[in-house]
């Protein structure tokens, strides 16, 4: 029996305007391997096995309440066994060693933090000079860029203000930071690692 499990995700939330931020940890995959029925008091469920033994995932209804502490990996998923393959991967992990890192509840600001200083002094524009086959922007998309940055630098919207001292990229609430917005690589830009 083959049995296809959804992705695991290290960070999986949802911010205050409801966009979604996801850390992929592990894509959805197929395993090999043998099913059980499980009971234990009121909890009845899979028992999945792989092939080599490596791995035992736990199945159970995805509202059930009372996990056995006893197994690491529990999925949360209504599934029919009598199918050759079970594909759970719409299921939720309600318990997978991958994802513990989220439950710690891990604040992620060294992490952001780092990220944003990567970015320091390392953003540049690049022109395009078809005779020397170089692609870049053209003159005036430069211009518009720089219009763009010096607005979110200077202007009194409180959200171009919010990042006043990182004036390497500015932070807009809808659109995240300039070199996100602008979508560095598809314009041409480049940063200090690009160019080694």
């Amino acid at each position: 029996m083959k049995l296809i499990i959804p992705s695991v995700f290290v960070v999986d939330e949802k911010t205050a305007r409801k966009n979604r931020i996801q850390q992929l940890a592990e894509r959805s995959r197929g395993i090999d391997g043998s099913v059980a029925t499980f009971t234990r008091d009121r909890l009845k469920g899979l028992l999945f096995e792989s092939s080599d033994g490596m791995e035992t995932i736990l199945i159970v209804p995805p509202k059930s309440k009372n996990l056995p502490e006893n197994y690491a990996t529990i999925l949360g998923a209504e599934v029919d066994a009598r199918n050759e393959e079970l594909d759970v991967s719409n299921g939720i992990w309600l318990r997978n060693p991958l994802a513990e890192v989220q439950a710690a509840g891990n604040p992620y600001e060294h992490e952001i933090q780092d990220v944003l200083d990567s970015w320091r002094g390392a953003f540049s524009y690049i022109s395009e000079d078809p005779e020397k086959h170089i692609e870049g922007l053209r003159g005036p998309q430069i211009g518009a860029l720089h219009a763009i940055h010096a607005h979110w630098t200077v202007s009194n919207d409180r959200y171009a203000n919010r990042n006043r001292e990182n004036r390497d990229d500015a932070v807009h609430p809808r659109y995240g930071t300039m070199s996100e917005t602008l979508g560095c690589r598809s314009f041409g830009c480049v940063t200090q690692s690009d160019r080694g």
